[in-house]
């Protein structure tokens, strides 16, 4: 099972890596499927350890509370 997490950009370091915090750790990720620029500051929706979508921060609130309700629900 591959899990979607959100990601939050701490740095970019060229057009194509970013580095991302993920659940309090910073990992390095590839940028190559996110069409728009990315900037610091920026949400991230990361799968497989490749961001696939830049997201606006009430759809990152928005999935997060979906996410924890989930795991609420098990």
């Amino acid at each position: 099972m591959c899990l979607t997490q959100i990601g939050q950009v701490v740095d970019v370091l060229d057009d194509e890596r970013a580095e991302v915090e993920l659940g309090g750790q910073v990992r390095v990720v590839p940028l190559t499927a996110v069409d728009d620029p990315v900037r610091v500051g920026d949400q991230l929706l990361i799968q497989c350890g490749l961001a696939v979508a830049r997201i606006s921060p009430p759809e990152a609130d928005q999935l997060a509370r979906a996410a924890r309700a989930a795991g609420e629900s098990r």
